[in-house]
């Protein structure tokens, strides 16, 4: 059979971004391909349903373009089977051409500091998750009777954080937010959220938009210390540090301040956090600098403190980390081991590149590693096993396969549910019960 005609069969695991935006990839190549995209939990769009703000819906539109690339013949959606436990990556070798790799970095990184493992501290991945529904975050149960929240770190996701503990949370109500949280949420008595940032305000790694935000939060009073000693910039993100005042000039209900140069040393309390213990470095032109002479202690306290420094890669039994397991080891998308490249293997997405950009990144990121795959399908041997007999290991494995079809009954649902109380959609998020929608409601 020619190349040209031969039909080329893809796994593609994980069905957030990069997992679409791969797919996407694979079936408009002039090359005839098929793709089946493999997802542990038995709903798609990964990051975007469980990464993105609930205030942030315009985001989640993106989710139009991967229905569009989910109606693409050759497409399949395999929802909750778990690569690496229900199924081996050696096993899919076995039954497809190629295998890419797509499922994100979902674990936080650590602080790695005394007392990071007191009750009450938590990680900015698992924070979200929980707010958002994940199913695997939905029992965090994050303590919100006290006063003072502490997160750490400055880029969009501990903004995010910030501004659903700081928001009103009448403005949540309308959102897709989870239950769980919006009750939470409901009865919490924070009243101020600190922002330590490790860096000064001109090494902030949010974006503009996400800050602005902050400049008209409803009965939210935001501060900033900046400690800037030059001349004020007039553009971009430290000009809008500095627009903040330095101190709380009203009486508003809840207060957010952004704190720099603040390295964290340890995590103050006995049982439960009461506190961050700081190495607090003076700010000099937006920049944090080491002066031995002006370097202090500071202690902050806090009733409950959120990390969001960044993640690690996912962990995929049998692929080697890199980067101090930041990513999985590749070289432009081709998954590298102490082999080698190992042919027929990819990564794609946060997992490749480390967790950094928009969404839309993941496209660009996507289409490089399909790239590297389609330059190395002539040298792909076949299959041993047809694709098709996969899904008689999985009903011999008594696992409830989620379709895209099936999907969609439960999108409905979600959207009606959201629709009968004047939100954009109500989440069904145990697994058990999104199961139970599908298998036993029916």
């Amino acid at each position: 059979m020619t190349m040209a005609t031969r039909p080329f069969r893809v796994a593609v695991v994980g069905a957030g971004p990069a997992g679409f935006y791969a797919a996407e990839a694979l079936l408009r190549a002039p090359e005839q391909v098929a793709v089946d995209l493999y997802d542990r939990l038995p709903t798609p769009y990964g990051l975007v349903r469980y990464g993105v703000a609930p205030d942030h819906a315009k985001l989640k539109q993106v989710t139009a373009t991967f229905q569009t690339i989910a109606d693409l013949p050759g497409f399949r959606f395999f929802g909750n089977v778990a690569v690496g436990s229900d199924i081996g990556i050696a096993d899919l070798k076995r039954h497809y051409h190629a295998v890419v790799i797509a499922c994100g970095a979902e674990r936080d990184q650590p602080l790695g500091i005394p007392g990071a493992g007191l009750a009450g501290v938590h990680g900015g991945m698992a924070f979200v998750g929980w707010y958002n529904g994940h199913p695997d975050r939905a029992d965090l149960a994050p303590d919100l009777s006290g006063r003072t929240a502490l997160v750490i770190g400055i880029g969009n996701v501990a903004l995010d954080v910030a501004r659903i503990l700081s928001k009103p949370v009448d403005l949540l109500a309308s959102t897709d937010i989870a239950d769980h949280a919006l009750e939470a949420l409901t009865r919490s008595r924070i009243e101020r959220v600190v922002v330590a940032a490790r860096g000064g305000p001109a090494q902030a790694r949010c974006t503009e938009k996400e800050l602005r935000e902050f400049g008209s939060l409803p009965g939210c009073a935001v501060t900033a210390d900046t400690g800037h000693h030059g001349v004020a910039p007039a553009t971009g993100v430290p000009a809008l540090f500095n627009a903040f005042p330095s101190q709380d000039g009203d009486h508003a209900p809840r207060r957010c301040h952004f704190a720099f140069g603040l390295q964290p040393q340890a995590i103050l309390g006995e049982g439960k956090v009461r506190g961050v213990r700081f190495a607090s470095r003076p700010i000099r032109d937006g920049i944090a600098v080491n002066d031995p002479q002006a370097n202090r202690v500071v202690d902050v306290e806090a009733d409950i403190v959120i990390a969001c420094i960044g993640n690690r890669a996912t962990i995929v039994p049998g692929m080697e980390q890199d980067e101090g397991d930041r990513i999985v080891a590749n070289e432009g998308g081709r998954v590298r081991s102490g082999r080698g490249v190992d042919l027929g293997l990819y990564v794609a997405g946060w997992i490749k590149r480390g967790a950094s950009g928009t969404i839309g990144t993941n496209r660009a990121c996507a289409v490089e590693t399909i790239a590297a795959l389609r330059a190395d399908l002539a040298a792909l041997p076949d299959p041993e096993l047809p694709v098709d007999a996969l899904e008689g290991e999985f009903r011999l494995k008594s696992l409830n396969v989620i379709s895209f079809d099936q999907w969609k009954i439960i999108d409905q649902q979600e959207i009606e549910k959201g629709r009968s109380s004047g939100r954009t959609r109500v989440k069904i998020v145990p697994k058990e019960s999104i199961l139970r929608t599908i298998y036993f409601n029916r």
